[in-house]
């Protein structure tokens, strides 16, 4: 029995044609269509966007955007799968997430469960803001130690909402380019460092460049991140070092 990756490659393209015309007949009234996982690792082998969103040639009465999601995991070097990812359908539309945990997987298990559950109805960018902070706050109240990146994506209607903290990047297929929707958060960044220095925190340059503060032997190569109790405090988010 041969696996999709043995596949001829014009044998395995002609396959994933007829999955994706199948897809294309589904409900148009159901904006998420979630694809078989095998289709969804046949798509991240040939670099194709884990998230694709595309006008309907025959818009609705909501002229919403058809949305297929996705999904590909690799545990790596590591022992366990700490990175976590979340396919929700709201009211207002699709909402799509990835968590890329460090030091433990319970940071990044928290955000897929509940990041989307502090965005709101309709929720603008001040929501979004708060809706991470919130997360954070009970993180960092719960016992939980390790942390997580957040990269959050909401489809409504004709328009696409994207969200970030830490170094889990957006990029938007379009016309054959690749285009950055988020900036990564490095502590290389001029203002990210600044950040971190105005708070209390050091940068240094250990393979990669990394933030730490004196209270902790834990060094960070990204800038933001939800959780990671050691490397922050009671005080404000925007005046914490991470």
């Amino acid at each position: 029995m041969s696996s999709t990756a043995d596949e001829v490659p014009e044998r395995r393209e002609a396959r994933l044609q007829a999955r994706l015309s199948e897809a294309s007949s589904h409900d148009d009234d159901e904006p998420l269509y979630a694809m078989p996982h095998e289709l969804s690792v046949a798509l991240d082998e040939s670099q194709s966007p884990i998230l694709r969103w595309s006008s309907s040639s025959s818009p609705g009465p909501r002229d919403m955007l058809r949305t297929w999601v996705g999904s590909a995991e690799s545990c790596g070097m590591k022992a366990t799968q700490e990175d976590r990812h979340a396919v929700v359908q709201l009211p207002e539309g699709s909402y799509v997430a990835v968590f890329d945990g460090h030091n433990g997987p319970r940071a990044a298990e928290y955000g897929k469960r509940m990041l989307h559950r502090h965005l709101g109805a309709n929720p603008d960018h001040a929501a979004w803001t708060r809706a991470f902070e919130a997360c954070d706050k009970e993180l960092l109240t719960s016992g939980i130690v390790d942390g997580s990146t957040a990269l959050a994506a909401l489809v409504t209607g004709s328009a696409v909402t994207v969200a970030n903290c830490g170094d889990s990047r957006a990029v938007l297929g379009s016309a054959r380019k690749a285009v950055r929707l988020t900036q990564d958060h490095k502590p290389d960044v001029a203002g990210e460092k600044a950040r971190i220095e105005a708070a209390g925190g050091t940068v240094a340059f250990r393979g990669v460049w990394r933030l730490a503060v004196q209270e902790s032997p834990v060094m960070l190569a990204v800038s933001r991140a939800l959780g990671d109790r050691q490397l922050k405090t009671l005080k404000a988010p925007r005046n914490q070092v991470l």
